[in-house]
Formats: structure tokens, C-alpha cells, sequence
């Protein structure tokens, strides 16, 4: 894994602010064509995680489905598409209330109980819940409800109507952004093939994630941008809990910090929503291959 890892290239912002790919084995950015021509698909973690919404008389919490946990310390806002239906659902095993896509819903894990063996809400199905239907009445609404029987919808909403809700990121590395960061933006770029219709975002490992932090404010375009990890691909100090060690080699040790965080502040709805695993695309430097 060390050796993989050393060879797979990041988003990583150069000096000029545009955020390119970049390859932590030689050290360097990378031209498109290089970048596009050893692309590989390869087993990583995928975790949905509950940021909770400040102020929310539900205690709800947005969730946010990644595939690269070793960018959750950079977090700076989270993101949806203003033309989506969002819904606040409840589950009716836990009790804890998570506001995602209508058209994604049916991504949450179907059934939680909480489980040291299996990790704090851990996911596991309930054959009866999900088979469950309102019988006394005929709204399309309920029974659409009803398709998900572990959880009760609360209320639906527009995308638009969840932009600027103010949330508590997971990692408090970028405190000093609270003043602009830690809110909720829309863009069109956030689809319904995959996901919950919430994507979150850290500015300097994503070209999308740049422009749309910049395009509401969320940094200022031509400010110093703060990149969390050295050259090599190593977090720096400003993430102190993993600082020397190598992002990918962290997306462990950083989704088990995230799952005893669900265990020590519960009450705020931090929670590991689910984990599993999936595919990922990365560019793999073929001149890097022996460093």
C-alpha cells in the first residue's frame, strides 16, 4: 500500500491557485495528458458522514457520502443542487434525523443499531421495516415514505432552501475559517447518480471544490490557500492528529477518529453514517513508478 500510495497522484493547488493534478512521488504537477494516461480504478473506503445543522429543531444532520475520507480534515463547506427536492427524515430505530436528496434517500442505510462490535451505527437491514407500508392512505407522498419504512419523513424542502444553513464540520483543523466556511452552497456540478445530494468540500484536493468555495466566498480567490498536506502527499501540522503521516494511508485511522467522535458528542449528531467499500479512480504516474 506504501508503495501504491506513493505513486498515485492528488489534487494539490500550485502556486498559482488552479488546482491540478498532482503526483506526491515525483514531487510535481502534472499536464492533463500525462495525468489521463495511466488512470486506474481501485478499491477505497466510502463513507457517509452526519454534519450536524446548527439551530435545527429536529437536531438534523446533512449527510455527505465520500470516497476519499483523508479529505474530510480540510472540509470547509458542503454542497447541493438548488434544483433537487431535499427531505428531513427520521430513523425510527435510532432517532437521529438526516436531510439528504428525495431522489438519493433511498442510499441511507436502511436500519442502524448501535453496536460496539460493528461500530457506532453501524448499518444492518430489517427485512419487516423495509417491507413496511402505510395502508391508511393513498398520497403518493406517504406511500413513497412508506418505501423506506425505517425512517419518518419530517419535511421536504427545495436545494434552495438549504443554502446558508450553518453546520459543525467533523474536524475542527480549520476553525479559523468559521467566520465564512461551514455552510451550505448550492452548484449545479452536485448529480443524482450517486451520493445524497450532498457533497462536501475542501478547496485545495479538488478542482470542483476550488471553484466552488471561491464562487461563494467561502475563500478568497488570490488569498494564500491553505493546503493541509506537505509535497510528498504527508498532512501538515495544521491537521495535528495525522501530521507526517501519508493521506491515503490515513483514510483508516481517520474514519475509526470520525466513528469515536459519533461515540464521544452523540448528543451534537456527529455520527459514521455508513462504511463500506468501493472503486476509485486515480491517476498513477508511470515516470514515478520506482519512486
Amino acid at each position: 500500500m506504501t508503495q501504491f500510495a506513493k505513486k498515485i497522484a492528488l489534487h494539490h493547488a500550485c502556486l498559482s491557485y488552479e488546482v491540478m493534478p498532482y503526483s506526491t512521488g515525483c514531487k510535481t504537477p502534472l499536464l492533463n495528458f500525462e495525468a489521463n494516461s495511466n488512470y486506474k480504478d481501485v478499491p477505497d473506503p466510502e463513507i457517509m458522514v452526519a454534519f450536524p445543522i446548527i439551530g435545527d429543531p429536529h437536531n438534523a444532520a446533512l449527510v455527505a457520502w465520500t470516497t476519499t475520507p483523508w479529505t474530510l480534515p480540510s472540509n470547509l463547506c458542503l454542497c447541493v443542487n438548488a434544483k433537487f427536492d431535499y427531505v428531513k427524515v427520521s430513523n425510527k430505530t435510532s432517532g437521529l434525523v438526516y436531510l439528504v436528496a428525495k431522489c438519493r434517500l433511498s442510499q441511507l442505510p436502511s436500519d442502524m443499531k448501535k453496536s460496539k462490535a460493528d461500530g457506532p451505527d453501524a448499518p444492518s437491514q430489517d427485512p419487516k421495516n423495509a417491507k413496511s407500508k402505510n395502508k391508511s392512505s393513498s398520497n403518493g407522498k406517504v406511500k413513497k415514505e412508506a418505501d423506506f419504512g425505517p425512517y419518518e419523513l419530517l419535511e421536504t424542502m427545495t436545494g434552495a432552501s438549504v443554502v446558508g444553513l450553518k453546520y459543525i464540520p467533523v474536524f475542527d483543523y480549520f476553525a479559523d475559517f468559521s467566520g465564512s466556511a461551514f455552510r451550505v452552497v448550492a452548484d449545479n456540478y452536485v448529480t443524482n447518480d450517486s451520493g445524497t445530494g450532498v457533497v462536501h468540500c475542501a478547496p485545495a484536493f479538488g478542482e470542483e471544490d476550488y471553484r466552488v468555495c471561491i464562487a461563494n466566498q467561502i475563500i478568497q480567490k488570490g488569498e494564500n490557500l491553505v493546503v493541509a498536506g506537505y509535497d510528498d502527499g504527508c498532512f501538515t501540522d495544521r491537521v495535528s492528529d495525522f501530521c507526517g503521516r501519508y493521506v491515503k494511508d490515513a483514510d483508516k485511522d481517520i474514519v475509526i477518529a470520525i466513528s469515536d467522535l459519533s461515540s464521544t458528542i452523540e448528543a451534537a449528531g456527529v455520527v459514521v453514517v455508513q462504511i463500506t467499500r468501493g472503486i476509485t479512480g486515480y491517476h498513477f504516474v508511470t515516470r514515478c513508478r520506482n519512486t
